[in-house]
């Protein structure tokens, strides 16, 4: 008499069988990948203009560069140095202001022009004076003029970052309008 395997174990059989079919699936994917590389693979070459079924095919846009890890990797450079301090007033201004004003009438009212340098762009205000020295450096590294001001309100210190110095509101908002699209910060025109 034959004896049978005991329930539970496997047979011999089965293995090779469950064996047999794996490697079957395998090698029906892998011919099917081999097969769909050839129908749909790389694009035609440069100067070649139809592939070997005639027909034209648009050409595929150059993949983009990618300057991630080299902007990571790239040596920090030192900020530019500091531009020369302009005076507020110049030599003629003082001379003027030193004049006695001329006597108003009552139908001309005095409209007060803006100094100089009246309109600032302001890119951020801080309570703690690191992070605003951190966008400072940053806004003077790509070639803004930054500074800091510092005011005491409410019991408090905020250390406001602003950007440039502007005659007219007009080109402080142009100002701010250029630097909003050129880094994702919140601006706004104020008074120095």
């Amino acid at each position: 008499m034959a004896r049978r395997a005991p329930r539970g174990t496997p047979s011999r059989m089965g293995t090779v069988f469950v064996l047999i079919g794996l490697v079957t699936i395998l090698g029906s994917t892998f011919g099917a990948g081999v097969y769909t590389g050839r129908r749909w693979g790389p694009p035609a070459a440069k100067g070649e203009a139809a592939r070997k079924d005639g027909v034209d095919r648009p050409k595929l846009p150059a993949p983009p560069t990618l300057t991630f890890y080299r902007e990571l990797t790239a040596p920090l450079t030192a900020p530019p140095p500091p531009k020369p301090v302009k005076p507020s007033k110049p030599a003629d201004a003082l001379v003027i202001a030193n004049r006695p004003a001329p006597p108003l009438s009552a139908e001309s009212t005095p409209t007060p022009e803006p100094a100089a340098g009246a309109y600032t762009v302001q890119v951020g205000a801080y309570r703690a004076r690191p992070p605003a020295d951190a966008l400072r450096a940053t806004l003077v590294a790509a070639g803004h003029d930054a500074d800091i001001a510092e005011s005491a309100g409410t019991g408090e210190a905020r250390y406001r970052v602003r950007v440039g110095a502007f005659t007219t509101r007009e080109a402080a908002r142009a100002a701010a309008a250029r630097l909003a699209a050129e880094r994702t910060l919140s601006t706004f025109v104020t008074t120095r």
